[in-house]
């Protein structure tokens, strides 16, 4: 189950630092994950690394305290692993990076990451705006007819 497989999902190096480029500060970098199955993506964070819930907490004390991070500096951005086996992935590799949709694709993939992982999101109302584009896009097939089957009635005289 190493990278061995490498040939089934192709060479992501360039997607990876497109990544990188793309989502600047939010990550530290863009790997190919060794572990993920089904998500297209997962932030993760180094050994000494915080939790979501401790960024929470960390950020919280430093307003109360009016201190950015109370003395801990800005905590490291954590990595977002892909998977290289994922539809998305897969897609974002092939496609034309330079366009408004690679751009979408790209941040969503860091989104549902995060709230997949208990990060908050930045900006609630773009990745709102985002999913409901997605949503548009989508072909709902219609509704399928149901044949009326007949009915025998008997006639009282």
């Amino acid at each position: 189950d190493d990278l061995d497989d490498d040939d089934d999902a192709g060479d992501l190096e360039e997607l990876c630092s497109w990544l990188t480029l793309r989502l600047g500060k939010k990550v530290s970098s863009v790997k190919r994950s060794k572990r993920l199955v089904d998500a297209p993506a997962a932030l993760v964070e180094g050994a000494y690394g915080m939790s979501p819930t401790m960024r929470r907490y960390m950020s919280a004390q430093a307003v109360a305290q009016d201190d950015e991070f109370s003395g801990f500096g800005a905590a490291a951005a954590p990595t977002l692993e892909i998977n290289g086996k994922s539809p998305v992935v897969l897609a974002l590799r092939d496609g034309d990076l330079d366009s408004p949709e690679a751009e979408d694709a790209a941040d969503l993939l860091f989104d549902v990451a995060a709230l997949t992982g208990g990060y908050d999101i930045d900006d609630a109302a773009a990745f709102a705006s985002k999913v409901t584009k997605l949503m548009g896009a989508t072909d709902i097939p219609p509704k399928k007819e149901i044949e009326a089957e007949p009915v025998e009635a008997e006639i009282v005289e």
